[in-house]
């Protein structure tokens, strides 16, 4: 036996009678052989088989016909056996007829693997990087904005606050302007005063709630102590180290601040106790104090409750207030942090 004509996606291969070891690009899958044999003596009595190492291990009938086609082959390595019966019917040891490689599409290598892989990793390190180098740029921006509110605004804050004072104590017997002029000191002071929390809450070094702990108690000992009133602190450890972004620090603060403002001004309490807690991915803020409290069904929005409220709602959180006349006042928040 031997092969005529070789065909790969309809062109003629010609390897003068040496057909071993070809090889063939993942596209020059379509592969047409013909082959012949040598019968002189009842040559209507041939009959054909092959086998097709690599695809299958089972034999294929072809009859009389001489004719195999591949459509389709997979990359890999094939070789083509046949074998022909004499006139008694018997089948002819295997003949190598045809020995051939199909290679894989470029996008099946190691090498693109490979390639694929390292550049995933070399997009990975420049978006982390990216990030990284936005970050810095936020939080360099946070500082500067930090320092130009404290030097510029709160300077301003300041001098209006000298001035008002200085007119006040020239304004001698003119009584009508002095309401006026304590108007503009009270708010000026209160302004500073916001202002020192909002440039607390954009420097990112207080990011932390270690920092954001530092102040709490600060301020609650600051305001607190002057009345008399024992402070309880009971602090979650597992609050320790976590992050809290500048807009829900400065909220949560803000909170805190009113609640511990209107105790100082109406509870008439000796003890509170305040409290954070760590829930899950939530932060839990309770504050109760031992005052005389109040009926909460006959409260309106005034004290700051609503402003409160709205802070709340800014963090996406639950703010719940809870009072009795003679019973003391506790006010929970909790939101994710």
């Amino acid at each position: 036996m031997y092969i005529t004509d070789l065909l790969v996606s309809d062109e003629l291969i010609d390897k003068s009678n040496f057909y071993t070891d070809l090889v063939f690009k993942h596209d020059e899958n379509f592969v047409t052989i013909n082959f012949s044999s040598l019968q002189l003596s009842q040559p209507n009595t041939v009959k054909y088989r092959y086998q097709l190492s690599g695809l299958t291990e089972n034999w294929t009938d072809l009859g009389k016909n001489n004719v195999i086609r591949f459509t389709s082959l997979p990359p890999g390595k094939y070789t083509l056996y046949i074998q022909v019966t004499n006139p008694q019917g018997d089948w002819s040891s295997s003949s190598n007829m045809l020995s051939f490689e199909i290679l894989k599409p470029y996008w099946q290598t190691w090498w693109f693997y490979l390639l694929c892989i390292l550049s995933l990793i070399g997009i990975t390190f420049l978006i982390i990087r990216y990030r990284e180098q936005q970050l810095k740029n936020v939080l360099s921006m946070r500082n500067k904005i930090a320092n130009d509110l404290h030097d510029d605004v709160g300077s301003a804050l300041s001098t209006i606050n000298l001035y008002s004072e200085v007119a006040k104590n020239k304004s001698g017997a003119n009584k009508d302007l002095e309401p006026i002029l304590d108007k503009i000191t009270g708010i000026s002071t209160e302004m500073q005063d916001n202002m020192t929390h909002i440039v607390w809450s954009l420097q990112p070094r207080n990011d932390n709630f270690d920092q954001m702990l530092l102040r709490i108690k600060s301020y609650a000992l600051e305001n607190l102590s002057v009345k008399n009133i024992e402070i309880y602190f009971d602090i979650d450890e597992k609050l320790s180290g976590i992050k809290i972004a500048a807009n829900k620090r400065k909220e949560l603060f803000l909170i805190y601040k009113e609640v511990l403002n209107n105790i100082q001004k109406y509870a008439n309490a000796t003890q509170v106790h305040i409290q954070f807690k760590r829930l899950g991915g939530d932060l839990r803020m309770e504050i109760r104090d031992n005052g005389i409290g109040f009926d909460i069904k006959a409260l309106n929005d005034g004290n700051g409750m609503f402003t409160m409220r709205e802070r709340a709602a800014a963090l996406n959180g639950n703010f719940d207030m809870d009072s009795e006349p003679g019973k003391g006042t506790t006010v929970v928040l909790t939101f994710k942090y």
